[in-house]
């Protein structure tokens, strides 16, 4: 065991024959991620990118084919210069296939970063391949495979925390290469579409740089007495090294932040901060619906990791996961909030020795105490909305107090992540406290390491320790001889007041309420396996490559039913057209059916060949958002119009079809129903400051996309005539005209593109500006 570890070239096959097993379906059967974003989201963005790529467009900075036209450079979810996009282009796979090799391409990148980081600390080898096996098969990071540019920023997590521990030393002979490591880490998250991840690494390198220079905390002791001088400079050696991986990090970035910060000044996330939304001031119909439209609203807080996420940290399966059978048991809390990860899993070997490090070896173990504070503020910061302010609120309301409730704060003021958001510029604009998981794995592994490496793994020496471990073993055992009772019991139909509790309680809206049997296996799981290991702990010592290799293998089965494949969707059928040329425009509403689960996630519009008014994507412009909240107010999926208003604003969009309910044989339907006289991608009409209306007798306009990013326009006016082109007006357009005296600017305070045109022929090229 000692040589294999000794190995280079062993452990990292050890941990990609696992990654395979867990990833053979995408591998041998090209199925894709069931679960969240990877089906709904990032699979039909591959296709669109790889149907680009065999176009010649490796770079596309626009899709006109979702709303009103979609900024692709500034979504950094589309990763366009992420230098590991390259993976997606590789030959003679299938796309379900190279989307499994990114997968665990950067699962080894996580590993290889967790090394990294072991290495800064001067750990053992097999203490490092402790972390790196704890960490690359975590539930925070494995699971983002669900969310694929989360898995990619977790992928260069230890990268930057290695480097971060490295600019820590006072004697620090490397320096300018951990800058350029970190600076290379964080630019790769930017990249791969998470500058999240990028935020919460420098506030992690700010907090280590501020306690270096005034609270005296190194990773490692001085040697000996140094020259105050000397001093003072190891101290400012850490934001000068700081400031030096800032600015190489907006340096190496801005070819996705510029237009990412432009696109996002359109979208609600700004709409708090006084941003001027765009408003069609010369289209009346248009006006009065974003008028009567809920204003924009942006949420920050809806993903927080609930307090009880922390039980998970030792029984990894106890909350229960939606695929294959609902089993999610924490549903059944009445204030957990939207589902980030089912588990903080990492291992229970890596949690246990944690928590003896904690418990029993706090005052010994003075190098550990950074990690540990980065461990208990990643965690608070995760936990988002969950304040005492929100206890204070369940408890009152528990106690019939609802007069007190209500005269409370917002739940998330006094939490770290609302204290960032205050603090730190621009935070607000992220919306996901609970991505800080991937930072508390990160650290939690490298702690667990750093305690196996100073001996805490020697179980049967501290008899505290002996009584901590036998009372979890004791809980596990009581914990799992009750599931299996539940098991039991649900298996032959006791139980049924169970399952009608969690329909009550914990129903789910796309997947049901969920069921009994399903929770007593996945309680089973998360009972079996610390009994297991604990019983092994309390009859065998074991030497640290034991307790690494047993953690491969430990985390590789539990890691089983957090990842779901499913055979890729079929194509969309596309709604019949109706005496028009060009795809037909749908309208959907969002509503739970099985029979409308295709037709109403958005991006998997592009497996057929219409256009969408709805998108999934996170940075959306938020008149658009206004127009799509003012459809779904009175869109009651009626065939009959709901509004007397409703069509004409579907109209005015260019939308040609919406989706409907239809009784057919005493069986409820869905069918596309034509929109009445939908207007043109590209119509010419009465110039504004008249009267809205057609353009004069004798005009004539065609239009043909030479890519994605490129429209050609052919407009023939007998009188001065305004050219209306329904795509988005973010001020991202240039317009060339054959016409050397031509000077056309799209008008200002519009939604759509508009341009005053003169009598005459016109040939126009709408071209996106570039990083915009």
């Amino acid at each position: 065991m000692r040589n294999f570890l000794r190995s280079e070239f062993s452990p990292w096959l050890a941990l990609a024959t696992c990654l395979c097993v867990l990833f053979y379906p995408g591998l041998v059967d090209s199925e894709i991620p069931a679960f969240r974003d990877g089906y709904h989201f990032y699979y039909p963005q591959a296709i669109w990118l790889d149907r680009c790529a065999a176009r010649g467009e490796l770079f596309p900075t626009w899709n006109p084919d979702e709303g009103l036209g979609v900024s692709i450079a500034g979504q950094p979810s589309a990763a366009l210069y992420y230098p590991l996009r390259i993976l997606w282009w590789l030959p003679g796979l299938s796309l379900p296939q190279r989307y499994a090799i990114v997968c665990i391409t950067h699962l080894l990148i996580a590993a290889a970063g967790m090394r990294y980081a072991a290495r800064g600390l001067r750990l053992p080898r097999a203490a490092g391949w402790l972390a790196a096996f704890s960490y690359a098969l975590s539930c925070p990071v494995l699971f983002q495979h669900t969310n694929l540019i989360y898995l990619c920023s977790a992928a260069w997590i230890g990268f930057a925390l290695g480097a971060t521990v490295r600019a820590l030393r006072i004697a620090n002979q490397e320096l300018f290469r951990s800058c350029c490591v970190f600076g290379g880490a964080c630019t790769m998250m930017t990249l791969g579409g998470d500058p999240h991840t990028t935020a919460n690494s420098l506030i992690v390198a700010g907090m280590g740089s501020c306690a270096r220079c005034f609270l005296r905390w190194n990773v490692e002791p001085s040697p000996g007495p140094t020259h105050f001088t000397k001093r003072w400079l190891g101290k400012l050696s850490a934001p000068i090294w700081l400031a030096s991986g800032v600015v190489l990090v907006v340096c190496l970035t801005a070819i996705q932040w510029i237009p990412a910060m432009r696109w996002t000044s359109q979208s609600s996330r700004l709409a708090d901060h006084g941003v001027a939304q765009p408003m069609d001031a010369n289209n009346p119909v248009i006006a009065s619906a974003l008028r009567d439209a809920p204003p924009p609203s942006y949420r920050i807080y809806d993903f927080s990791l609930g307090p009880w996420y922390v039980a998970t940290c030792v029984f990894p399966t106890l909350g229960g996961h939606y695929l294959a059978k609902n089993s999610r048991l924490f549903d059944a809390i009445p204030s957990e909030g939207r589902m980030w990860i089912p588990s903080l899993y990492f291992g229970l070997l890596p949690c246990w020795l944690i928590i003896t490090t904690t418990c029993t070896h706090f005052t010994s173990r003075l190098r550990s105490r950074p990690l540990l504070v980065l461990l208990a503020m990643t965690l608070l910061a995760a936990l988002g909305n969950y304040s005492i302010i929100w206890l204070l609120r369940e408890a009152f309301l528990g106690f019939g107090l609802e007069t007190l409730a209500r005269h409370l704060p917002n739940d998330h003021v006094g939490t770290l992540s609302w204290l960032l958001a205050e603090v730190v510029p621009g935070y607000g604009a992220f919306r996901y406290p609970a991505k800080w998981t991937t930072w508390f794995s990160a650290t939690a592994c490298l702690l667990a390491a750093q305690s196996m490496s100073a001996g805490v793994h020697q179980w049967s020496s501290d008899q505290r320790t002996i009584y901590w471990t036998r009372s979890l073993l004791t809980i596990s055992c009581i914990g799992l001889i009750s599931s299996l009772a539940l098991w039991l019991l649900s298996t032959f139909g006791y139980a049924p007041w169970l399952d009608l509790w969690l329909m009550r309680h914990a129903a789910d809206p796309w997947l049901d309420a969920p069921r009994t049997q399903a929770i007593a296996q996945s309680a089973t799981l998360a009972f079996a396996i610390p009994s297991l290991l604990l019983l092994i702990l309390t009859r065998v010592t074991c030497s640290m490559p034991a307790i690494a290799m047993l953690t491969l293998a430990e985390m590789t089965v539990v890691a089983m039913p957090w990842v779901s494949f499913t055979p890729p969707p079929r194509p969309m059928p596309t709604p019949p057209i109706q005496l028009r040329t060009d795809a037909p425009f749908v309208w959907a509403r969002s509503m739970p059916s099985e029979q409308l689960v295709f037709s109403t996630l958005g991006k998997l519009g592009l497996l057929s060949s219409a256009r969408w008014f709805n998108s999934t994507q996170s940075i959306e412009p938020a008149s658009v958002d206004q127009l799509k909240q003012w459809l779904s107010v009175h869109d009651q999926l009626s065939p009959l119009p709901p509004h007397p208003q409703f069509e004409t604003v579907l109209a005015e969009l260019g939308i040609t079809h919406r989706l409907v309910y239809v009784w057919v044989d005493r069986l409820l339907t869905s069918e596309w129903q034509p929109v009445p006289d939908p207007k043109p991608f590209c119509e010419l009409r009465i110039p504004p400051g008249n009267e809205t209306g057609p353009a004069a007798p004798g005009s004539a306009v065609q239009w043909q996309w030479l890519n994605s990013t490129t429209l050609l326009v052919h407009a023939t006016c007998s009188a001065e005539s305004g050219l209306v082109v329904r795509q988005l007006n973010d001020g991202g357009w240039l317009i060339d005209s054959a016409n050397e005296n031509d000077n056309l600017h799209p008008l200002e305070n519009a939604l759509f593109i508009q341009v005053v045109l003169p009598p005459g022929e016109h040939y126009l090229r709408f071209q996106r500006k570039w990083l915009w």
